[in-house]
């Protein structure tokens, strides 16, 4: 995304740096993403939360998190990780299950809400990342599909990159709302049920809400 068209010159926004919870959007800020991609992406889905999140280390959000089920989060172990993740936890009212993983690789993953509510995730195969098998099998309610991505990978591909998307399926579905939580202090952008103004990008501390 750049370019003036729309009022959105100077924007730029990469897929990979946007995660779809199926109720709020989280934007990973990186040297492929800024704070203007994120107010056009809050622009143009205004019914739904749009929080920024900071990515460490020149790599993009989907590539530390991904979404593991309607309110699963799949998350690296690395210390840029666990940074997003903390900033995550404060910018949200909803309560996430996080699924830790030791290897940055296995936390792409492809969350698919099949036929008869079955659950399905593509993940890396124990081959590729070995130290997050187990981790996986916990999802014991869940169809586990290894997905190799050894070849894609050497062209900076991951699973998320390579999905393509269905309008007659699903992906994530919007389960029934839950009791809320307290709400953190920071202000994500382009709140639901916002008054129809320009978004605008505020960046929360990193200080832990655990």
């Amino acid at each position: 995304m750049g370019g003036e068209e729309g009022g959105s010159g100077g924007a730029t926004l990469e897929g990979s740096d946007v995660l779809f919870t199926g109720r709020e959007f989280f934007v990973g800020i990186s040297s492929h993403t800024n704070h203007r991609g994120a107010e056009v992406l809050a622009d143009t889905f205004r019914d739904f939360a749009v929080s920024t999140v900071p990515v460490c280390g020149g790599t993009r959000l989907k590539n530390v998190c991904s979404m593991g089920g309607p309110d699963t989060i799949v998350i690296s172990n690395s210390e840029g990780a666990k940074k997003t993740l903390r900033m995550m936890e404060q910018l949200t009212d909803h309560h996430y299950e996080v699924l830790t993983v030791p290897e940055d690789a296995a936390a792409n993953c492809v969350y698919i809400r099949g036929p008869s509510k079955i659950d399905f995730l593509l993940h890396r195969p124990t081959e590729e990342c070995p130290d997050s098998a187990p981790a996986f099998q916990k999802l014991t309610d869940y169809t586990l599909l290894p997905t190799a991505c050894s070849e894609a990978s050497k062209l900076r591909g991951a699973l998320l990159l390579l999905s393509t998307h269905q309008p007659q399926a699903t992906a994530l579905e919007t389960p029934p709302p839950r009791p809320q939580h307290t709400p953190f202090s920071d202000q994500p952008i382009g709140r639901a049920h916002s008054p129809p103004t320009q978004p605008k990008c505020q960046s929360g501390s990193t200080q832990s809400a655990l």
